[in-house]
């Protein structure tokens, strides 16, 4: 048997010497090795010097040996422990962190929240400021067009009146009541066959010659000789003397046409 230390996992292996110079496997890591011939063994370690002491020192190395581990330990629990407290505290600050975003986020949305309620009211008092100038507008075009409609009316009763005024002036002068027309009427009659039976045109045209003459253009149905209705056209001429004695109060009947 000889002594062969793993390369790989640092062991002592109890290898016998038919093995020297093969290949095989670990029994305690499991890796491949090659045993080396017998010419090529490294030198065997040296002996332990703990096979050297006595069962005292050997008492006293091992509660020396334990002391270090435990204040080893006891330092490696208050690395860990700090550690622990550091990432803990690291991550209250990341989380205060966070929450300080959200906050922060929040404020802002409520912020801007708030600016857009303020910016819609704002529009709203605008439209209904824009809305009341507008009322206020239209009331007054109403008005004004109240009042031209009332100026309107006005005019319209002034023109009314003026207009039946002239109407009567001129009903008066173109009527049989007329005195040219009544001049001319009774010319008429003077030639007619039954002047009882004369019918004469309500509203004959008389035209103002100027100097106090008058030409008098109209029509009369009457029965002739044979008691027929017939209607005959006239135009007569008719003066206006100014001598009350002369004539129809002063108006006589220069000519007569009829056909």
């Amino acid at each position: 048997m000889i002594d062969f230390t793993c390369p790989h996992g640092k062991r002592i292996l109890k290898i016998p010497e038919e093995y020297l110079g093969q290949k095989g496997r670990c029994n305690h890591c499991g890796c491949g090795i090659t045993v080396p011939e017998a010419n090529r063994l490294p030198p065997a370690p040296p002996p332990d010097s703990n096979a050297l002491l006595t069962p005292n020192r050997k008492d006293k190395l091992s509660r020396r040996a334990r002391r270090v581990i435990v204040a080893s330990l006891g330092s490696v629990a208050v690395l860990l422990l700090g550690g622990l407290v550091v990432i803990g505290q690291h991550e209250l600050a990341e989380r205060a962190r966070i929450e300080r975003e959200e906050k922060g986020r929040e404020a802002a949305r409520q912020e801007a929240a708030t600016a857009d309620r303020e910016a819609k009211r704002e529009a709203e008092r605008e439209q209904a400021a824009k809305r009341k100038v507008e009322a206020r507008r239209l009331a007054d075009e109403i008005e004004s067009i109240d009042k031209r409609i009332a100026d309107s009316d006005e005019e319209l009763k002034r023109l009314a009146a003026e207009f039946n005024e002239r109407k009567r002036k001129i009903l008066d002068a173109t009527s049989q009541n007329a005195p040219p027309a009544a001049i001319a009427k009774m010319s008429v009659e003077l030639m007619l066959k039954a002047p009882a039976t004369a019918k004469f045109d309500e509203f004959p045209m008389i035209i103002n010659l100027g100097n106090g003459q008058y030409k008098v253009h109209s029509y009369v149905d009457a029965q002739n000789d044979f008691g027929a209705l017939l209607r005959s056209y006239y135009t007569a001429v008719v003066r206006d003397t100014g001598d009350k004695g002369v004539g129809l109060n002063g108006w006589v009947c220069d000519s007569l046409d009829m056909f």
